[in-house]
């Protein structure tokens, strides 16, 4: 899995990053969207800002398409996945 951002955007404590998303070979863009903390000081009296971000996208799109039906109707996996990431930045 690889994560590059080709476009950031702030709103106040929000934030927008748009980039590509790459699986298996499969490239695709998704939007994570979020918030922003910080700055604070932290140990060492190092700032430090912290991002958390979410986003979905369609596995199927990535060649992840392995799925069993169920006994009662429906399928093991959803299409649909959702990826966090939580970054903390330390001003140098």
């Amino acid at each position: 899995m690889r994560f590059r951002s080709t476009e950031i955007a702030r709103s106040g404590g929000e934030i927008r990053v748009v980039g590509e998303l790459t699986l298996k070979g499969h490239t695709g863009t998704i939007e994570l969207r979020g918030s922003i903390f910080g700055p604070v000081v932290g140990l060492g009296d190092a700032e430090r800002i912290g991002l958390d971000l979410t986003g979905t996208f369609d596995r199927t799109e990535y060649g992840l398409d392995w799925n069993a039906p169920l006994p009662k109707g429906g399928f093991a996996v959803g299409d649909e996945v959702t990826i966090g990431a939580h970054l903390a930045y330390v001003r140098g």
